[in-house]
C-alpha cells in the first residue's frame, strides 16, 4: 500500500544509493552543523559540481533548513535549525545502535498519522526498528479513537516492535517500557525528571508531557502478537497557546515558552530510538 495522500512532503530518501544532491549536503551539513564551509570545500568534499552545490543549498532552503551564508566562509546550518530529517537523525546515531539499519528510518514533513503510516510499512514487509517520524500529523488519534491533536513543537514517532525480536515481549509491559524510554532520554539530555502515568503516559511538573498509543497486529489463531506498534506524541517545545483550550492547562512542554530548547529534537528522537531498541 502507497504512503498516503496526505503525505505534504516526500518521505526522506535514505537509501545510501538514491541520495539527492540535496540530500547529500544536508547530511553533510548535519554532521558538521554550525561550521562554515566554502562551496568549494563541500563541493569537492562530496563530488559535486559548485553549481549543484549552489542548487542544493537553494533547495534545503525552500524546504525550511537555515541555512546560512557569507561571502568570505560559504555556508553552514545554523546550530539553531531543528528541522526534521533523516541526515539529521543519523549523526546521533553513529553510536549506540551500532545493529540499527538508517534505511529503516522515514521521515515526513506531514502524515495522517505516524501509527497508520507504520502499518502501512508493516504490510510491505518493514521490520523491527522501522521508524516513522513526522513534523506534523493530520490525523493522529489517540485511545478509544480520540483525536490526537499535533501541534508545531512537538515529536510524533512510530516505532515497529518484533516480539521475537524483544527481550520482554508481554502485551501488559510494552507501553510502560515505552514510557521508561522517553523519561530515560528526557534525564540523560534534557535534565528532566519525568514521570509514568497510568496507563499510557509521562508527567512533568505534574502535567502531561507525553502520550503513548501502542497498537498490536494479532494472529488470532495462535492468540498472541505479531508485532507491536508504540505512536509517541512528546510536547517538546510546543508553545502554550498551540494547545487547545481543553487540554491548555493540564498539558506542558519540556522546554517552555521562553526557554530555548538546548537539544534539538533530531538528537532527542536518536537516543529515544537506542532506547527502544534495546527493548
Amino acid at each position: 500500500m502507497s504512503a498516503s495522500a496526505d503525505t505534504k512532503d516526500m518521505r526522506q530518501n535514505v537509501k545510501r544509493g538514491h541520495m539527492t544532491t540535496a540530500e547529500k549536503v544536508l547530511r553533510y551539513m548535519e554532521e558538521n552543523k554550525g561550521k562554515w564551509f566554502s562551496g568549494a570545500l563541500l563541493a569537492d568534499d562530496l563530488s559535486l559540481s559548485r553549481n549543484a552545490v549552489w542548487k542544493a543549498v537553494g533547495v534545503l532552503r525552500e524546504r525550511g533548513y537555515d541555512i546560512e551564508s557569507s561571502p568570505n566562509k560559504g555556508y553552514r546550518l545554523s546550530n539553531h535549525s531543528d528541522k526534521l530529517s533523516v541526515e539529521g537523525i543519523l549523526p546521533y546515531l553513529s553510536s549506540g545502535a551500532s545493529s540499527f539499519d538508517p534505511d529503516d528510518i522515514h521521515v515526513y514533513e506531514s502524515i495522517d498519522s505516524t501509527n497508520k503510516e507504520a502499518l502501512r510499512l508493516l504490510s510491505t514487509g518493514a521490520g523491527h526498528g522501522t521508524i516513522v517520524a513526522s513534523q506534523m500529523q493530520t490525523k493522529g488519534q489517540g485511545h478509544n479513537e480520540r483525536s490526537f491533536i499535533s501541534p508545531p513543537g512537538g515529536i510524533y514517532l512510530s516505532i515497529i516492535l518484533l516480539p521475537e525480536k524483544m527481550k520482554s515481549s508481554e502485551p501488559a509491559h510494552v507501553t510502560r517500557a515505552v514510557a521508561d524510554c522517553i523519561c530515560g532520554a528526557a534525564k540523560a539530555l534534557c535534565g528532566r525528571e519525568l514521570s509514568f502515568e497510568k496507563p499510557s503516559g509521562c508527567l512533568l511538573q505534574g502535567k502531561k508531557v507525553a502520550g503513548i498509543f501502542t497498537e498490536a497486529l494479532y494472529d488470532l489463531d495462535i492468540g498472541r502478537p505479531l508485532a507491536y506498534i508504540p505512536g509517541i506524541g512528546i510536547n517538546y517545545y510546543t508553545k502554550r497557546a498551540e494547545f487547545s483550550s481543553e487540554i491548555r492547562d493540564v498539558a506542558i512542554s519540556i522546554y517552555g515558552d521562553d526557554e530555548p530548547a538546548t537539544v534539538s529534537r533530531n538528537e532527542f528522537i536518536a537516543e529515544l530510538i537506542k532506547r527502544l531498541l534495546l527493548l
